[in-house]
C-alpha cells in the first residue's frame, strides 16, 4: 500500500516513472510582450524574440531578461513547475 501511495505522489507531483527510474518532467513558458520582438534571455542564455514559448526547462525559479534594441527593459524570475506551461503577459 505505501508502495503504491509514493508511486501516486510521484505521477501528481510531475514525475515520470516509466522504464523503473524516476525522473521529474521539465517545463516550460510561454511569454508574450506588448509591444512584441522583445529578446529573451533565459539564465543568460539568449532565447529569441516575443512572441515564444520556451520548451523543456528544468523545474525551478528561472532569470528571465527582457531586452530592446540591446537595452534592458525588465528583468524577473519566473517558476518553473514539472510538466506545465507557465504564461507571461508583459505590457512595457
Amino acid at each position: 500500500m505505501k508502495v503504491l501511495l509514493v508511486l501516486l505522489t510521484l505521477i501528481l507531483i510531475g514525475c515520470d516513472i516509466t522504464g523503473g527510474a524516476i525522473k521529474v518532467k521539465n517545463g516550460g513558458i510561454k511569454i508574450r510582450t506588448l509591444p512584441s520582438n522583445v529578446s529573451i534571455y533565459v539564465d543568460n542564455i539568449y532565447i529569441g524574440n516575443t512572441p515564444l514559448t520556451v520548451k523543456d526547462l528544468n523545474p525551478g525559479t528561472h532569470l528571465v531578461n527582457f531586452s530592446k534594441l540591446n537595452k534592458p527593459i525588465y528583468s524577473g524570475y519566473i517558476k518553473v513547475k514539472p510538466g506545465k506551461t507557465t504564461s507571461v503577459h508583459l505590457k512595457f
